[in-house]
């Protein structure tokens, strides 16, 4: 049983000595490897390794202008509306009660004017907004806005 003690301690030792050797190993080469601060001209990096720039260049074929341009003038088509009369005024007046339902003050962003050119357009928009804002205006009350 003598013989099993003193191999056991002799493993013991030889692991902890293999064990402060790597440590000592370690510490030994991070000193080495450290760069002392004397001369601040050690940290620059030298001209051959800075990052190269891109080239901007481009060629000339780009950057001629087009043998012929075509100015075209876009149609106004602010102000203009392409839904029907009555069902332009019925969407916005929903919408305008809807919200004016759900705060509870009624006529609050009450707004029946409009853009059409005839006067039966324009009647035909005020007629579905009146209808679309008490239709909207009772659906906002009652919090079933687009009736969900």
């Amino acid at each position: 049983m003598n013989k099993k003690n003193s191999d056991i301690r002799l493993r013991s030792l030889l692991f902890l000595l293999l064990g402060i050797s790597v440590a000592l190993a370690i510490i030994f080469l991070k000193k080495a490897s450290e760069k002392t601060a004397d001369d601040p001209a050690d940290y620059i990096l030298p001209k051959a390794s800075s990052p190269s720039a891109p080239d901007m260049t481009m060629d000339t074929a780009f950057l001629t202008a087009p043998a012929e341009t075509i100015s075209i003038a876009l149609p106004d088509t602010i102000g203009k509306d392409k839904r029907p009369a009555a069902e332009a005024g019925f969407e916005d007046g929903y919408l305008s009660g809807m919200d004016d339902g759900a705060i509870g003050e009624e006529r609050a962003s009450y707004d029946e004017s409009n853009n059409f050119p005839t006067r039966t357009e324009r009647e035909a928009y005020v007629k579905g907004y009146r209808e679309g804002y008490a239709k909207g205006f009772e659906d906002g009350s009652k919090g079933k806005q687009f009736n969900i």
